[in-house]
């Protein structure tokens, strides 16, 4: 039997065979596994236990948050910037203009074209850790409807 078809017939079992802490990617597929999550933190009392990630941020809010209610929170996480894309480090941001001037310095410019080639990519780190992938393809697999 495969890690997911386990899943899905007996989340519990599927849930006993793994010691806390759990990383579980895309939750949003597996929403029978949150009421067994729910026993299992209630039971334990201990934080950290479970991390849930999902792609699909409405759909596992929405499940997540009625299934794990007071026992969850929930960290929205945003694609990659300029300056995580170029590979450039800069101190966090603050309004200070010889840091904004230098930072002017050390970035290039972006022409429009640059601009539009950007937004159409999207910042999605995937997209920019495989060389020649297909955005269409890439990005039919992860913006399924809700």
């Amino acid at each position: 039997m495969t890690v997911r078809a386990l899943e899905k017939s007996d989340p519990e079992l599927f849930l006993q065979r793994y010691a806390p802490p759990v990383m579980i990617d895309e939750i949003q597929y597996a929403p029978e596994l949150l009421p067994f999550i729910k026993i299992m933190v209630d039971q334990r009392k201990k934080c950290g236990d479970f991390w849930l990630t999902g792609s699909q941020m409405f759909r596992m809010i929405k499940n997540v948050s009625e299934t794990l209610s007071g026992r969850v929170g929930i960290v929205p996480m945003l694609g990659l910037s300029n300056s995580e894309i170029n590979g450039i480090s800069f101190s966090p941001f603050e309004v200070d203009i010889s840091e904004l001037t230098n930072r002017l310095t050390i970035t290039k410019p972006m022409t429009v074209a640059e601009v539009f080639d950007r937004i159409y990519k999207g910042s999605m780190p995937r997209l920019y850790e495989v060389d020649n992938i297909n955005r269409d393809i890439f990005l039919s697999h992860i913006l399924t409807p809700i």
